[in-house]
Order: structure tokens, then sequence, then C-alpha cells
């Protein structure tokens, strides 16, 4: 049975990212957090640095996302994860497919994320 805090979350980030809302991604982690966008970066790990991120999405048009959780136990989800989407500025269309790795908190917060992902990138 799949945990249903893991489930709220990863709707929540779908929905963040389909309705470019950005600033509600810091509802979402605890206040302390470690969020790994790329795994050959360091850790995001405020806030601040989360949201900056996270304004990109709005140069996203075209936009899908679909997941399905493939384990949800004592508050660690995993999802396999795919996203297409065009950036408005060149007209690059981009697919994403991958794992998403989520960490909450007793509250539903995530400590930790992390996404590994293969793209391919077409004109």
């Amino acid at each position: 049975m799949i945990d249903n805090k893991i489930n709220v979350w990863f709707e929540s980030l779908k929905s963040i990212w389909l309705n470019k809302t950005p600033n509600e991604i810091e509802s979402l982690v605890a206040n302390k957090f470690y969020w790994y966008e790329n795994p050959f970066q360091p850790p995001i790990n405020t806030q601040e640095e989360l949201l900056k991120e996270w304004q990109s999405i709005l140069n996203h048009k075209s936009l899908s996302i679909d997941y399905k959780i493939i384990s949800a136990q004592n508050n660690v989800g995993i999802a396999i994860a795919e996203s297409t989407f065009t950036l408005i500025d060149t007209e690059v269309r981009i697919e994403m497919k991958g794992i998403w790795f989520v960490i909450l908190d007793k509250e539903g917060k995530c400590t930790e994320f992390r996404q590994w992902f293969n793209l391919k990138q077409s004109n």
C-alpha cells in the first residue's frame, strides 16, 4: 500500500510545476533539507536557493509530467518520472525520464530529495 503522504507530496510537486507557481516549492520542504536537482552537483539546502532554482519553470511551455510510485515505506518514496516541455526562450524541446526519491518528516515535508534522469533535447 502506498503511503498517502508520499503521494500527496509527489502530486504537490507536479502541481507546482504544471501551474508554474515556483514560490510554492518552499511549502514542500522542511526547515533543514537537502535537494539534489542533479546528482553531479552539490545539494540545495536553503529555501532561497531552492526558490531561485525553481524560477526556471517559468520558462517552460507545453508541459507534461507523469510519475508512478514504485516504492513508499516509512516516509521514503521512489517514483519513476517523465516530463516533457519546451523552453520558451529557445524553443528547445526537453524530454526527461528518471527517478524521484524523497524522504519526508512526520509533517510530510521533504528532508531529502534526489532525482536522476536521462535528458533528451531536440529543436
